[in-house]
């Protein structure tokens, strides 16, 4: 299930739905689960609406009052007021910066969408049957996006259309971006699939230069 809890950690309230990701815009929390996404209110944490799927969200993110979910080799999903509205995309991850959003659309490149109307408007498709994008993060200034196991991207965005800068090699599973900066979590895998960590949990980025990584020195997580 999901659990809310205070900063000081002490359980607030809980739901016994089963999500994989959330997502909040501050008054509203919501979550993916396998059959579709659900939506708390925020304010006592109750249940408020629930959006069937055919397939899992990979991804999801707020724009102001909507919601966006991403599934994978079917489209994207906008849930507001009204109806839904949909989205052909091969949309794999998303990321929402001010009115625009950026789709990692796997071999279909990276799609950038205009937020502003009603109905999104694509404004310009990138490095579409060169790479296959999976995690995407961005900012005002930076877009990274990914490929698994170990292939980073780096777009410049000040403009109407993303323009690579540089690509370089680091693991990376998971990534976040403030500025021009990259947080990179990832595992290492042989030519067998085996994972071994890296010793570094976190890694930060200033575009492709390494800055600082954070490593964990409490020892194995625990087993579930």
């Amino acid at each position: 299930g999901i659990e809310r809890y205070h900063f000081k950690l002490s359980l607030a309230a809980k739901d016994p739905d089963l999500v994989s990701i959330v997502a909040a815009n501050g008054r509203t929390v919501a979550g993916a689960t396998a059959d579709g996404i659900v939506i708390w209110d925020n304010n006592e944490f109750v249940f408020a609406r629930r959006f069937p799927l055919t397939q899992p969200a990979s991804a999801i993110a707020w724009h102001g009052d909507t919601l966006i979910a991403a599934v994978p080799g079917i489209g994207l999903y906008f849930f507001g007021d009204g109806d839904p509205q949909f989205v052909p995309e091969n949309a794999r991850d998303i990321a929402v910066v001010g009115d625009t959003l950026y789709v990692a659309a796997g071999v279909t490149g990276i799609a950038t969408y205009d937020l502003r109307s009603p109905a999104p408007s694509l404004l310009s498709r990138v490095d579409a049957g060169e790479r296959n994008f999976a995690r995407i993060a961005a900012s005002n200034q930076r877009l990274f996006a990914t490929e698994f196991p170990d292939t980073v991207s780096v777009y410049d965005v000040t403009g109407a259309t993303p323009v690579v800068m540089s690509r370089f090699k680091e693991p990376v599973q998971t990534i976040a971006a403030d500025g021009t900066r990259l947080f990179i979590s990832g595992t290492l895998f042989d030519q067998f699939g085996l994972p071994s960590e890296t010793g570094a949990p976190i890694r930060v980025f200033d575009g492709a230069s390494f800055v600082t990584d954070y490593r964990d020195l409490a020892g194995p997580p625990a087993k579930t």
